[in-house]
């Protein structure tokens, strides 16, 4: 069931397999009837899928949104914010996060290639996500970065946990290539 709300392609591939069957019927006995019959269950399994695939968030679209939210809160500046998408218990992590926006404000983030893989066999479900960061950055101070605006690429993969419906990103990550200037985790 679940191929059907990750994708709309399904529900599309099952409406031209039945708008190709109702052709070819109707080439074979000119039944304008079964014809229009057909036609109509081609666009009742598109119309449905569609619906279906729009209608209901899966867990690894809220781990995508996650991700986008963070993001978002990361270029207004905002570390409260940040905080909300991180787990109560991560304090690592969020000590991470305090010390890299002193260090430079972000003006920009691309997010790409996206990857999760999920492990509900843990008391609380968890996702290893993979992706690829794009950073827009502006240095605070002179620094090892100097004081020009850089561009910064990493690849990351973190483990996001769910708690009570929530996705919040954990303090088991972990990023390449590492920045200058940021603690590391002991």
């Amino acid at each position: 069931m679940s191929v059907f709300v990750e994708s709309p392609w399904p529900s599309i591939a099952m409406a031209i397999v039945v708008l190709l069957v109702a052709y070819a019927l109707y080439v074979n006995d000119r039944n304008v009837k079964r014809l229009f019959i057909l036609l109509g269950v081609a666009a009742a399994i598109l119309v449905g899928g569609l619906l279906l695939d729009y209608c209901i968030e899966t867990d690894r679209e809220k781990i995508n949104n996650v991700l986008h939210l963070v993001a978002a809160e990361l270029v207004n500046d905002n570390l409260e914010g940040v905080k909300r998408y991180i787990a109560p218990d991560a304090d690592y992590t969020k000590g991470l996060a305090e010390d890299g926006m002193k260090l430079a404000r972000l003006n920009s983030i691309t997010i790409r290639g996206v990857q999760i893989d999920f492990n509900n066999a843990t008391t609380n479900p968890t996702a290893t996500v993979g992706f690829r960061g794009v950073f827009y950055v502006t240095p605070r101070f002179a620094s090892d970065f100097g004081d020009r605006d850089f561009v910064q690429r990493m690849n990351f993969e973190a483990v996001f946990e769910k708690i009570q419906g929530q996705w919040y990103a954990t303090d088991d990550f972990s990023y390449d290539p590492s920045i200058p200037g940021l603690r590391t985790k002991n």
